[in-house]
């Protein structure tokens, strides 16, 4: 199992669905991995959140 990180941004974008914002090597990773969100960047979308509502 190959795995990449997701960071902040990189969830965020991947959640508003604008994939062509990552360089196509990206794009490429996010389709043959398996991807993960460490809690700390679900920390961070949650204060994005938080900032909005």
């Amino acid at each position: 199992m190959t795995v990449a990180y997701l960071d902040t941004h990189a969830l965020v974008w991947l959640y508003a669905d604008v994939v062509e914002r990552f360089a196509a090597e990206i794009q490429r990773v996010i389709v043959t991995h398996d991807l993960l969100v460490s809690p700390m960047a679900l920390l961070e979308v949650q204060h994005l959140c938080e900032g909005v509502l």
